[in-house]
């Protein structure tokens, strides 16, 4: 009997994993987000002053976080708009990232966030976000293993709503946020993390937080296969701005709130706790954590989103020239949301679309963005739009979506981009109709003025006879309608009468200047 390639044991356990994996990644940096700025208590404020030193004494980190005393703190639904709306368009649009970032309308991020049409409270959170000042010293490696030191005190972004007016001068036909040098210059150096999106937006915000601090112990522990990942509870407190106890009893039923989504879920398996003490020996905990498998599977997708972002980098060294464009629009790919992270295959006919995007913008993406890009055109075209939609959309963002850098964009602002073209559309209509309108007047104003002429000329040519014989007529005809001389408007209506009574005579007659009788 043939042996099975894959043990089911094995096979089902891909499977899990499979199912596990995340649908969507969402890379975010990973030198300021790892710091508090949203106070996530229910009620109460919280300070957010760090201040650290190494061995020698000498400042390693500074952070202080300063709400404004109007717009207030930002809280839980503040943290989920950074993180769960604003870092996806950051992601969507990847690095270098423009200045003016756009968001959508204050409705479409209120559904994004599922609060309905409360765009009251989508609007308090981006000012409370846009108008928090951070002081901040530290130092961190880029990308490229070079060193940068952060030292500045100002807000991270600026918010434009729609209608205000852009830095350039248009008027903002959706809502903007406008990132401040320093924070930008951090966004476009700093490595990056990849974090489950959709289970991201499922997490209330203690444990989002909680699994945005050891996500990257978790990932590092799976890279160097440790079993297990470490984090003090001092730390942890520090870095999300949560309460710190002394006492374990407390310190356990705080943290089993926290951890025990996580072990729902299936991303941790185990956690455990070790008494120790912190530097001014004060109690604290080492927290264990065990990485389960959605954790694996989470590690497994975005380290083979990497391998395979690494492939197209070397493919686009070996070749800079783009398949030409397809004059027959591809079919559009059922995708789901994940493949524009783990796989781009299914889409790369759709890849001379997304570049030719680009050579709008003047620029040139690296194979890699076409891979990922052309994934998000296909999610477009399952979703629904046509790829008549796709072109219209990209045409727009290029003329009236000031600093528009990446194709990662569109899926952001097709509503928008079609809502102008029904605009544009019902606009040429109701042009259509007026310049119709306008050549119906035009015309019955030049039959009016042949016809007056007609007449005058009929009643030039007739004798004073016949006009005053007209005139009896015509009288006679109002009378007989029940008008009489001393009646309002008399004579207007005798005048209209005669110049009736004249032209019936002249259609009968057949021709001008023949005397009728």
């Amino acid at each position: 009997m043939t042996q099975p390639l894959i043990p089911p044991r094995a096979a089902h356990h891909a499977d899990r994993l499979t199912d596990l994996a995340p649908l969507t990644i969402l890379r975010t940096e990973t030198v300021l987000s790892k710091l508090p700025i949203h106070n996530l208590a229910k009620r109460g404020s919280v300070t957010m002053d760090i201040t650290q030193t190494n061995a020698a004494g000498q400042l390693d980190l500074y952070w202080r976080v300063s709400p404004h005393p109007v717009f207030g703190e930002p809280r839980q639904l503040a943290y989920k708009l950074d993180t769960i709306v604003i870092n996806r368009r950051l992601d969507d649009l990847g690095r270098p990232l423009p200045e003016l970032i756009p968001l959508g309308t204050l409705r479409e991020i209120a559904r994004e966030l599922h609060l309905g049409s409360n765009t009251a409270a989508v609007k308090r959170a981006l000012r409370q976000n846009a108008h928090t000042v951070i002081a901040v010293q530290l130092t961190y490696t880029d990308t490229q293993g070079g060193e940068h030191t952060v030292a500045f005190e100002s807000t991270r972004y600026g918010v434009v709503f729609t209608g205000e007016c852009l830095p350039d001068g248009r008027t903002a036909e959706m809502v903007y946020i406008v990132l401040n040098p320093p924070y930008r210059h951090v966004l476009n150096h700093a490595p990056t993390r990849p974090l489950d999106y959709d289970y991201l937006q499922a997490l209330p915000p203690t444990a989002q937080r909680c699994y945005e601090i050891i996500s990257y112990k978790i990932f590092t522990a799976l890279k160097y296969r440790h079993p297990h990942a470490t984090l003090l509870y001092s730390d942890y407190c520090t870095f999300s701005a949560q309460q710190r106890y002394a006492d374990y009893t407390h310190v356990k039923k705080q943290m089993y709130k926290v951890h025990h989504p996580h072990l729902t879920s299936g991303y941790l398996r185990k956690v455990s706790y070790e008494a120790t003490t912190d530097r001014a020996d004060q109690p604290d905990w080492v927290m264990w954590y065990i990485p389960g498998p959605k954790a694996l599977a989470a590690y497994q997708a975005a380290t083979s989103a990497d391998r395979a972002s690494r492939a197209a980098a070397v493919r686009d060294t070996q070749s800079d020239e783009a398949p030409p464009l397809r004059a027959t629009p591809p079919p559009a790919a059922a995708l789901s949301r994940g493949a524009r992270e783990a796989s781009a295959s299914p889409a790369e006919p759709l890849q001379p679309l997304v570049a030719d995007f680009y050579t709008r913008l003047g620029t040139k993406a690296s194979s890699q963005k076409l891979a990922r890009d052309a994934a998000v055109a296909a999610q477009l075209l399952a979703d629904g739009f046509s790829l008549e939609d796709l072109l219209f959309a990209m045409e727009w963002a290029v003329q009236h979506v000031p600093g528009v850098t990446s194709f990662g964009l569109l899926p952001h602002i097709m509503h928008h981009a079609l809502k102008a073209r029904h605009n544009a559309q019902h606009a040429a209509d109701a042009q259509r109709a007026a310049d119709a309108q306008l050549q119906t007047h035009l015309r019955q104003q030049q039959e009016e003025q042949a016809r007056a002429q007609r007449l005058e000329a009929v009643r030039a040519a007739l004798a004073e006879e016949a006009i005053e014989t007209f005139r009896c007529q015509a009288v006679e005809a109002l009378a007989h309608e029940g008008y009489h001389e001393r009646a309002l408007g008399y004579s207007m209506l005798l005048t209209i009468r005669l110049a009736d009574l004249i032209e019936q005579a002249f259609l009968r007659a057949g021709a001008p200047g023949e005397q009728a009788t």
